[in-house]
């Protein structure tokens, strides 16, 4: 038959030209490969960066000055200290929106050189409040316990830190009761280490293990690390999940804005689900042009 015939005359082109037939088939072979490699690549990024995400829990979201703003009036991207947040104003929209608020505190980061003996350590530490750990699903307990409401309200000096950093300046995990000499605003200051955390390997830990980086983290009563009449930048919230989450982060901002006598359009929100589509977004533009070309 004809086609039984064509094969044959097929594979003897093939046979008589070895190595040409060999370099077309790793072309072939590799142009495949390498797309299926990207697209795969694309797909664990997006999910990676999905758990990311929703790690920090449902309705999380900031308030913030919108900076972007402030550069196009001419105010070289900063804000007066009037425009930042304050305990007060939290409260005053915790109460407000009492029904709607889960969670709000004044986002306040520090990052607090530890000494204990002979061994330092940074540790990049959070001011929260009470049930932090209900909120943010990365966090979890396995000695003592989180910051509570009487450390927050009589802004003590506590700390949980997680289990590397235990074992970093005690040489355990199990560190609770154990007391950290720590320097904030140039004084020095002990933090009883009231609980020990596991934290989730997420993207980040991964990226700062992979070049090498010891990272450790702190949480403490937000209270004591806001001293005397300081602000914040932005304020941390979760929201009520069951309403959409882009009304409620409108509002917020509205209301602060009001309050503080400050233009509506000073103060923007963002969420974490609105910054993963984004990255989302991007991720899928580059996949695609990758593996086009």
């Amino acid at each position: 038959m004809l086609w039984i015939e064509n094969v044959h005359l097929a594979l003897g082109a093939i046979w008589a030209n070895k190595l040409r037939s060999l370099l077309t088939m790793l072309g072939i072979i590799i142009g495949i490969s390498s797309v299926i490699a990207i697209t795969s690549i694309g797909a664990s990024a997006k999910g990676a960066v999905s758990d990311e995400f929703e790690s920090f829990g449902e309705a999380y979201m900031y308030v913030m000055v919108d900076y972007n703003m402030l550069a196009e009036q001419g105010n070289d991207s900063e804000a007066d200290t009037e425009d930042l947040f304050s305990k007060e104003d939290v409260d005053a929209l915790k109460d407000r929106f009492s029904e709607d608020i889960l969670y709000a505190v004044p986002f306040v980061n520090r990052t607090l050189n530890a000494r204990v003996g002979r061994t330092e350590a940074d540790i990049s530490c959070t001011g929260v409040d009470d049930n932090y750990d209900s909120y943010n699903k990365t966090i979890s307990i396995i000695y003592g316990r989180m910051i509570n409401e009487s450390d927050v309200k009589g802004g003590r000096d506590r700390i949980v830190i997680d289990s590397k950093c235990a074992q970093k300046l005690f040489g355990r995990e199990d560190a609770v009761g154990e007391m950290i000499p720590v320097t904030l605003d140039n004084e020095s200051r002990d933090f009883a280490v009231v609980g020990v955390i596991r934290l989730d390997e997420g993207l980040s830990s991964q990226i700062t293990a992979a070049i090498g980086i010891d990272s450790y983290t702190g949480y403490v009563p937000y209270t004591s690390l806001l001293s005397g009449n300081e602000v914040a930048s932005f304020v941390e919230l979760y929201g009520n999940p069951d309403k959409d989450i882009n009304v409620q982060g409108s509002a917020y901002a509205k209301y602060l804005a009001r309050i503080k006598d400050r233009p509506d359009d000073l103060y923007i929100h963002n969420s974490a689900e609105g910054q993963q589509d984004v990255i989302n977004q991007v991720l899928g533009v580059l996949s695609i042009a990758i593996g086009a070309i």
